[in-house]
C-alpha cells in the first residue's frame, strides 16, 4: 500500500509539474494551448489512482510469490511421476522436516527470500538503524565453513 501511495504522489506531483509548463509545450510542440490544459486537467485526476492501482498489483504479486515460495519451497525444476501417473515437481524445501514428515514454514523476518535452488543463507549483516536484526555470529561462521567447504570439493 506504502509503494502505490508513494507512485500515487509521484504521479501527481509530475503531472503538476508538466502542467506547469502547458505553454511552453503547446508553443514547441504545436498543440492548442486549450487542450494542453484539458489533457493536463483529466491527468491530474485519472493518472494518480491509476498508478496507485498498478503499483499495488504489481507488490501484491510479488508478496504472493514470496509466499508461495516460503509455503511450498524453491522449484527445482526437477518433474517426477507418481506411481498413479501424476506428474510432480520436486520442491526444496525453506524449512526444516519434521519426523513425521511435515515441513516447519520459516518465519519471514523482512529478510529476501531465496528465489533459486540451494540459495538459501542468512539475512547478512544488519544495516545501521534498520529493523533487520544481524545473524547470531554462530550461524554466519557455520554457514562461511559450510561454504567454504563446499567451494573445495
Amino acid at each position: 500500500m506504502r509503494s502505490g501511495l508513494g507512485a500515487m504522489a509521484l504521479t501527481f506531483v509530475t503531472v503538476l509539474l508538466a502542467s506547469g509548463f502547458n505553454d511552453i509545450i503547446a508553443l514547441e510542440f504545436d498543440f492548442n494551448l486549450d487542450v494542453v490544459v484539458w489533457v493536463g486537467r483529466f491527468a491530474i485526476l485519472l493518472l494518480p489512482p491509476l498508478a496507485y492501482a498498478i503499483t499495488y498489483r504489481a507488490c501484491r504479486g510479488l508478496q504472493t510469490r514470496d509466499r508461495k515460495i516460503l509455503r511450498e519451497g524453491i522449484e527445482t525444476g526437477i518433474v517426477v511421476r507418481r506411481p498413479d501417473g501424476q506428474f510432480v515437481e520436486i520442491h526444496q524445501p525453506l524449512g526444516s522436516v519434521r519426523e513425521d514428515g511435515e515441513r516447519d514454514k520459516p518465519g519471514y523476518a523482512g529478510a529476501p527470500v531465496p528465489k533459486r535452488m540451494n540459495d538459501l543463507g542468512l539475512a547478512g549483516s544488519a544495516l545501521p538503524g534498520g529493523l533487520i536484526t544481524p545473524d547470531p555470529l554462530e550461524e554466519t561462521e557455520a554457514l562461511d565453513r559450510a561454504r567454504s567447504a563446499g567451494s573445495e570439493s
